[in-house]
């Protein structure tokens, strides 16, 4: 005899998915970090590879507040 789990009500455990937007602000955020860190790093003279780091840290970092202003958003629609 075969075990079989109760029905289910219709909605159960169903996310709602997340709209398209919200995950732009993080790319948006990345890609301006990026920009601002290789900018930051040129003026203070850096070289190739400076730039690339500068670019790297603030892309992640403003990646971050991207992600929570993400957060901020989906969880007040």
């Amino acid at each position: 005899m075969a075990l079989v789990a109760p029905p289910r009500p219709s909605g159960y455990l169903r996310k709602k998915a997340a709209p398209e937007r919200t995950v732009m602000i993080v790319i948006a955020a990345a890609i301006i970090g990026a920009t601002l860190g290789w900018r930051r790093a040129g003026q203070l003279g850096g070289t190739r590879r400076d730039r690339a780091q500068y670019a790297a840290g603030f892309a992640m970092a403003l990646a971050v507040l991207g992600l929570f202003a993400t957060v901020i958003l989906d969880r007040m629609m």
